[in-house]
């Protein structure tokens, strides 16, 4: 299906390359990551809506744009909203409705983002960008819509029949080119030649082994021991820790980065009552425990997590960045999260 929905064009100095969705792309997609991550039947359809909402599958057409630039200065395509636009099929020409804005700026090296047009483009449609050559447009037309849409499947390659000297029987309707077998070289045979064998080492007798020497008891304490508490181990940078609550009277209120990193591990567990308890007032005044789990439970954010993520701050407010995977690509998003102190410990505000 990539190879039916996948383009490729030459500019001047960059190569360009474009990815169409289709809706028909989801089913088999998520398909493979249930069985990669070994999702159920309620986290599958979970993934699913996830996906698809991503992709934003309900009301529009999704494009993903790969730029590779490597000229001596950047490409620009800026504004894109009016350097790329489909043709449908009747030849009317439709400007995106959406797009990531990093193709507005200035690319270099390899820059790639979605882009996004008004559901019901009629089919067979084209992908035109203008500026990868200087004064011309460059059409991107899909293979779906060409021959290689009919195009028979390779069938596997028969072995090979001996007919004759240096002859090799070829498939029905394809040309095949045998080169001539080379004369093979004469082989030299190798006479192994016995080494001399080593006399044995003669072996060192045993030791006879002392017997232990007779331990003596301390003196016994009639006071009782002192109480000792294990320490837990110092986490790795990245690491998440395990279940912590937002204060503990045995470990002292928990820092905000911990409330956070158990706030994201409830999520990607699916602790959603766990999950509304570890959030402030603000965002419970928002949102009832029902429609803040309706909320997490499909949102794309959740399964990229699962990926693993990174934390930067800036006060109290967390950025979360995350790379989920999009079939051909990673993409970078991010959510930020606000720390407040309530009821004696830190909760999250989303």
């Amino acid at each position: 299906m990539l190879d039916r929905w996948t383009a490729f064009r030459w500019g001047q100095d960059n190569l360009v390359w474009v990815v169409h969705y289709p809706e028909a792309l989801a089913a088999p997609w998520v398909k493979l990551e249930a069985q990669r991550r070994g999702l159920g039947p309620e986290e599958t359809e979970s993934y699913r809506k996830s996906f698809r909402q991503e992709l934003q599958f309900d009301r529009s057409v999704a494009f993903l744009l790969n730029v590779q630039a490597f000229g001596r200065t950047p490409l620009s395509l800026a504004p894109l909203s009016k350097n790329v636009f489909l043709v449908d099929g009747r030849g009317k020409s439709i400007p995106p409705v959406r797009y990531e804005k990093r193709l507005d700026q200035p690319l270099s090296g390899l820059v790639q983002g979605f882009v996004f047009f008004p559901k019901g483009v009629k089919p067979p449609f084209r992908l035109v960008v203008k500026g990868l050559i200087p004064g011309e447009a460059t059409a991107f037309a899909f293979p779906a819509f060409g021959e290689a849409d009919t195009a028979p499947r390779v069938a596997p390659t028969p072995s090979p029949r001996r007919l004759g000297a240096g002859k090799i029987s070829a498939p029905q309707g394809v040309d095949l080119v045998v080169p001539p077998k080379k004369p093979e070289a004469p082989q030299v045979t190798r006479t192994e030649i016995p080494r001399p064998t080593r006399p044995a080492v003669p072996t060192k007798a045993p030791e006879a082994t002392r017997p232990p020497k007779r331990a003596v008891s301390p003196p016994v304490s009639t006071s009782p021991p002192p109480r000792t508490v294990p320490s837990p181990p110092p986490a790795a940078s990245g690491e998440v820790r395990p279940s912590l609550s937002p204060s503990s009277p045995k470990s002292g209120p928990a820092s905000r980065e911990e409330v956070l990193r158990r706030f994201l591990e409830l999520w990607q567990k699916g602790d959603w009552d766990g999950l509304y308890a570890v959030t402030g007032k603000e965002t419970k005044g928002r949102f009832s425990a029902s429609e803040f789990a309706e909320r997490t439970k499909n949102h794309p954010f959740r399964w990229a997590l699962k990926e693993g993520y990174k934390l930067s701050w800036s006060g109290n407010t967390a950025k979360v960045s995350v790379a989920p995977k999009f079939l051909v690509v990673r993409m970078l998003r991010e959510e930020q999260f606000r720390l407040v102190e309530e009821e004696g410990g830190y909760r999250v505000v989303w």
